[in-house]
């Protein structure tokens, strides 16, 4: 998978694109699931039709994983998908 772009301004609210090739032959990707980095806030997927969006959050309610499922990739398939998330508001 591969998530676009890889740097964002500081408190800035970005749009995050993610790329998921199905890239072995004889093998279909049915779900994934994207880790998301300590302090990102404001997650919100967008929505896809073909794809079923699941949020993780961890103890303090703030999500730390999208999972998505209920599609098929075949060999040489791409998903493009994005989300909405804002960047933390100092750099610790």
């Amino acid at each position: 998978m591969i998530v676009t772009p890889n740097q964002v301004g500081i408190a800035a609210t970005q749009t995050f694109s993610m790329a998921v090739p199905s890239e072995k032959d004889g093998l279909t990707i049915t779900a994934f699931r994207l880790l998301i980095p300590a302090g990102l806030q404001q997650i919100s997927p967008i929505i896809q039709t073909d794809w079923k969006i699941a949020l993780k959050k961890d103890s303090k309610d703030t999500v730390s994983e999208i999972d998505m499922s209920g599609n098929a990739l075949a060999f040489n398939q791409l998903a493009n998908l994005s989300f909405r998330a804002q960047a933390p508001a100092t750099t610790d």
